[in-house]
């Protein structure tokens, strides 16, 4: 798979998990407006226009925008509009279309009920410890993060990564400090511009999922796992099997060298009997295994032997013939 269909197998299971958030039922106001938090944090933008404040959000997916528009409309009395603009560069498997999302007025209510922003601090303001203490309320506030800017590799592509991108690093560390509360080893990196949270085991990926409630993509994700890891385990085992393969093909080949050299200068026949049973029988079988040699033995020479026998006996038969080729050599 090139690099082109790897980058259309992510953006399409990114999509898969986004829009499974989308569409499920929000549990009660509180929730919403964690999920509200984070995602105005990082696709929002305070501008001023005619000395009035707005609230600017973008994003390129219509569900996400039917569902960030309703429940502001739904919680808030406040006026919002959507402008649709076209994307000055389309991208790889991507709509071209950008959806702002404006309210042009109370934004001031909207930015405090959401602890979005404050004086000292403007967009940066992180929300209070005590607003998100409860379990549900984290769940709600990383997934609201993660269909801001989250993305996710198809379970199917080599590397495992999930990440969220966000635009300055204290943020950054906030929601690493929230993925830690679920054990999620989480790690920071530089990006251009952004800070990426990320992780990159797939059981962690796995555990993410379940805290956004995208149960449909977890079980994708994890029967494509569990398929490629039976895959991978095989292949193992597969290589594994080969590699003995060779070697004992390796140490045939040599030994049959070897009994071959000692033949042409002292005889076989000069060996005790046990030994020159056992060279005739290599010289007769240069493929076979030790287990097959004991199996042979009985059929040629009516005698039981194991396979540690046969090893026993060929180890005495190449230590006999290095003393002989060692002293033939000085």
């Amino acid at each position: 798979m090139d690099k082109i269909e790897l980058r259309k197998e992510e953006i399409s299971f990114t999509k898969e998990v986004k829009e499974e958030i989308t569409v499920r039922k929000k549990e009660n106001d509180d929730l919403v407006k964690a999920l509200l938090s984070s995602y105005i944090k990082i696709n929002g933008n305070l501008i001023v226009r005619n000395n009035k404040w707005i609230i600017s959000i973008k994003t390129e997916n219509k569900k996400t925008a039917r569902l960030i528009y309703g429940e502001i409309k739904r919680l808030y009395p406040v006026y919002c509009k959507i402008i649709v603009t076209e994307k000055k560069k389309l991208r790889i498997n991507e709509e071209n279309k950008i959806i702002v999302i404006e309210i042009s007025d109370d934004a001031r209510t909207v930015l405090n009920d959401l602890h979005i922003y404050s004086i000292e601090e403007g967009f940066r303001a992180l929300p209070p410890t005590k607003w998100l203490s409860d379990v549900e309320m984290k769940k709600a506030y990383i997934t609201g993060a993660f269909l801001a800017s989250g993305s996710v590799n198809s379970p199917i592509t080599k590397n495992y990564h999930l990440e969220i991108a966000v635009g300055d690093l204290s943020f950054a560390e906030f929601l690493l400090r929230q993925w830690k509360k679920f054990s999620l080893e989480g790690k920071i990196t530089k990006r251009r511009a952004q800070y990426v949270v990320y992780i990159k085991k797939c059981e962690q990926i796995a555990d993410f999922l379940r805290i956004l409630n995208a149960n449909k993509s977890l079980m994708r994700f994890e029967e494509i796992r569990i398929q490629r890891d039976q895959y991978n385990s095989l292949t193992r085992i597969i290589n594994c099997e080969v590699s003995n393969e060779q070697r004992a093909m390796e140490v045939a080949r040599d030994q049959i060298k070897k009994i071959k050299w000692f033949d042409s200068r002292l005889g076989i026949k000069s060996l005790e009997l046990p030994l020159q049973e056992l060279a005739n029988l290599r010289l007769k079988n240069e493929e076979a295994t030790y287990s097959e040699l004991a199996t042979l033995y009985e059929e040629y020479y009516g005698r039981k032997i194991s396979k540690s026998g046969i090893n026993h006996r060929m180890k005495k038969l190449m230590e006999i013939i290095d003393s002989y080729n060692r002293g033939d050599e000085k």
